[in-house]
């Protein structure tokens, strides 16, 4: 018995060490897996949606949608023109949006097109696909503002000339943002003319202060992208040329 004893102790303390080496090990948990399921694996964010498409093409815009992948999903819209290397990237957008309209596109130029996405929780959206899809702008008509060379109102008219004042009038292009009028003395410097310049609405103007029996000329051309008014609160671009008469 003597020396069976010290065995049946070597034995016990053995286990006892082996029970106190598991209680110190980390209990695993399952991560993203709320039920508790062992079974449970949590699928990866899915990087590119499906069904990528276009509609409403226009001259300038376009607006690109894609398969919804869920609540927990953000995207993003790349677009470029063809053939060339800088990207245009759209703001984050959230689901359930699966909608963006690209605008301030050339009319008649091929786009590529690229929609990304990622979860919520993630800090930054993946690399952009190799292959892209693309759509091709519908082509400006001639001589308007979404084309190269705008043309200048038509139908001019001077009429209801008095002593010191007359009526100027004019048909706009169908997308122009307005038109600019300069007006003076034809002995004068065209650089010392007045200059009004008229929102989309407006087709006439009338030409005031003027002096008794004095030869008068007046040019007015196209105005595209924007249009301010007389108090300017935005920035005017002026694109095409002056009439002359």
């Amino acid at each position: 018995m003597r020396q069976i004893l010290p065995k049946f102790l070597m034995i016990s303390v053995a286990l006892m060490g082996i029970l106190n080496f598991s209680s110190l090990m980390p209990e695993a948990k399952a991560e993203n897996n709320p039920d508790n399921n062992p079974d449970h694996v949590s699928a990866p964010c899915v990087q590119f949606p499906s069904n990528t498409r276009f509609s409403e093409v226009k001259i300038n815009s376009a607006v690109v949608s894609w398969q919804t992948l869920g609540n927990n999903y953000q995207y993003q819209v790349g677009y470029k023109v063809k053939n060339t290397a800088t990207w245009l990237v759209s703001p984050v957008i959230s689901s359930p949006t699966t909608t963006f309209t690209l605008v301030n596109l050339v009319s008649g130029t091929d786009y590529d097109v690229q929609v990304r996405s990622k979860c919520k929780n993630e800090p930054n959206f993946g690399a952009w696909a190799k292959n892209s899809l693309g759509f091709k702008t519908l082509v400006a008509p001639i001589g308007s503002c979404a084309g190269k060379v705008p043309t200048i109102p038509s139908e001019i008219k001077i009429s209801k000339i008095t002593l010191n004042n007359a009526v100027l009038k004019w048909k706009n292009i169908p997308d122009a943002a307005g038109s600019a009028i300069v007006y003076g003395l034809a002995s004068e410097s065209p650089s010392k003319w007045k200059e009004v310049l008229l929102c989309k609405s407006s087709d006439s103007l009338l030409l005031k202060d003027l002096l008794p029996n004095s030869l008068y000329r007046v040019r007015i051309r196209t105005l595209c992208n924007q249009c301010t008014t007389q108090n300017g609160n935005s920035k005017k671009i002026i694109v095409g040329k002056y009439s002359r008469f």
